[in-house]
């Protein structure tokens, strides 16, 4: 899937990033112990922005092209097919599961797996 690294957006400037980025943290919380996966982590500026509030972050891709040279520290990468995330992950691991721009690149066949995946690995009471 080597098309799918060599596909570029333009970049966003860094203070309409912020104020996006802002929002996710003040939906998620406190960092003390919020963990987070994401699926479809692409380059990696949210869950890297996530990490750098205190967070435990995981990001993950469904090709390994793309990940962990984008990532800031406290941020482990994984794969994952984004569909079946408990095919990957122990059940209800995660305070927050999350994923930003990636619902439209899912399957419509898989739609329901990937929700049902979220919540397999998401906590009790998790977001």
């Amino acid at each position: 899937m080597t098309w799918l690294s060599e596909y570029i957006h333009e970049d966003i400037p860094g203070s309409v990033k912020e104020q996006e980025f802002r929002l996710w943290q003040s939906l998620i919380g406190s960092p003390s112990t919020q963990s987070i996966y994401e699926v479809g982590s692409g380059k990696a500026e949210l869950i890297s922005y996530l990490a750098t509030k205190g967070h435990p972050c995981v990001a993950t891709e469904i090709t390994g092209e793309r990940g962990e040279k984008y990532s800031e520290e406290n941020v482990t990468w994984k794969n994952s097919d984004g569909a079946h995330l408990g095919s990957f992950e122990q059940s209800e691991s995660y305070d927050v599961v999350l994923s930003d721009q990636v619902i439209e690149h899912i399957h419509p066949e898989d739609t329901q797996d990937h929700f049902r995946g979220v919540y397999e690995i998401l906590k009790p009471n998790g977001k």
